[in-house]
């Protein structure tokens, strides 16, 4: 499945990078919330083999707040997303290259939730605070609690 999963979101990223290469706004675009629900699959899958407590966990949505390119064939992602269990948003940041033929991913590095002096911080699904923040992130400054790295970084 994962190998499904790669191969069809590394095309929709191919995609993506081709509109954001012509200064099309991807915001809205079937592609991006396509690649979105595929990269909920594939981070999922990925945090249950690292991490005991994601076994029965999973991703419930990626909001975008950012989408930039990086360099040839990668973006970066900020955003938020939810999580299934108790519907709280944490945020998330996806760096990821793909192929050239864009037919696989190289690489991808995932951070998720932020830590603070309790747990992880968690905004709850009933707030607003969660979509004015996610304009807010700033990747550099958070004390990231999951990491995952997909791929063979160059």
């Amino acid at each position: 499945m994962t190998q499904k999963v790669e191969k069809s979101l590394s095309k929709l990223i191919g995609l993506i990078i081709k509109k954001l290469e012509s200064g099309i706004d991807v915001n809205d675009s079937k592609e991006l919330r396509d690649a979105l629900s595929l990269l909920e699959t594939l981070i999922s899958v990925e945090l249950r083999k690292k991490y005991n407590e994601w076994a029965y966990e999973s991703l419930d949505g990626i909001y975008v707040g950012q989408i930039t390119m990086t360099g040839k064939n990668q973006i970066s992602i900020i955003g938020m997303c939810v999580l299934i269990s108790d519907q709280s948003y944490i945020p998330i940041y996806v760096h990821t290259r793909i192929s050239d033929s864009s037919d696989e991913i190289d690489w991808m590095d995932c951070k998720l939730a932020e830590y603070g002096g309790n747990g992880i911080i968690k905004i709850p699904r009933n707030s607003n605070q969660w979509n004015k923040q996610m304009y807010a992130l700033d990747v550099n400054k958070i004390n990231w609690h999951y990491s995952i790295s997909y791929g063979k970084e160059i």
